[in-house]
């Protein structure tokens, strides 16, 4: 090519001269662009990589920031998600054991209040046998006691009955004795 630039000038050729310019600027530009290129595809691979890590739940790797601007503010971004699920993620794994440990509470509280309701069943039972034996016991009482009033009575009246003899007696006695 800069053979060809040194011909173009012996000629005096402009026309040459520009076209080897733009092939030149062409060829450059080519090559800037496609070192500048790879950079940016190799940053942007490791932050797809980075990326689907964490999208499938892998939070372990740390995730290096560097690069051009937008490619580190990309992966800052990233980062920070990944940070942020980390957290989230430790939150989550807590509040699971605080869950397991609240139900294994709630499990033996149940247990508890089942055992206890069926006890205080069986205590009912037994208290409503007992009322009915009370209530067979205090009818039973209650017969006994309108029979003892009856016989109280029936002894009144022979009672009345028999100090009315032992009166009608005495006032007999008295009589023939004055006599």
């Amino acid at each position: 090519l800069l053979q060809l630039w040194f011909v173009a000038d012996k000629l005096g050729d402009t026309f040459a001269r520009v076209a080897l310019l733009m092939v030149f600027g062409t060829v450059f530009i080519v090559t800037l662009t496609v070192v500048i290129s790879r950079g940016l595809v190799r940053a942007i691979d490791k932050s797809l990589e980075v990326l689907e890590r964490v999208s499938a739940g892998d939070l372990r790797e740390s995730i290096s920031v560097g690069g051009d601007q937008e490619i580190r503010r990309l992966l800052r971004a990233t980062q920070t998600m990944q940070e942020r699920l980390k957290v989230t993620v430790g939150h989550l794994v807590h509040a699971n054991g605080l869950l397991g440990h609240a139900s294994g509470h709630l499990a033996t509280s149940s247990a508890t209040v089942a055992r206890d309701t069926a006890r205080q069943r069986e205590q009912t039972a037994h208290v409503a046998t007992s009322v009915e034996t009370l209530t067979g016991g205090i009818n039973t009482v209650a017969e006994r006691a309108d029979e003892a009033r009856r016989t109280a009575e029936t002894a009144r009246a022979n009672s009345d009955e028999g100090g009315a003899v032992v009166t009608r007696a005495v006032s007999q006695i008295m009589v023939v004795s004055q006599q």
